[in-house]
């Protein structure tokens, strides 16, 4: 009884993450202070990225 309606979640789970996976939407990536980012884009979100070597 479980092992059908567990197929069917799993098949409906696997469908939807990788269905939201195929958006290929391009960031544009600024080389610039983040005190000039946060300035130009004050209503906006900002995506930061950033790396450390530790």
């Amino acid at each position: 009884m479980f092992q059908p309606i567990f197929k069917i979640l799993l098949f409906i789970s696997f469908s939807l993450f990788s269905f939201s996976c195929e958006n290929k939407n391009a960031y544009p990536w600024i080389i610039d202070s983040l005190d000039n980012i946060i300035a130009e884009n004050s209503e906006k979100m900002i995506l930061v990225d950033f790396e450390t070597d530790w």
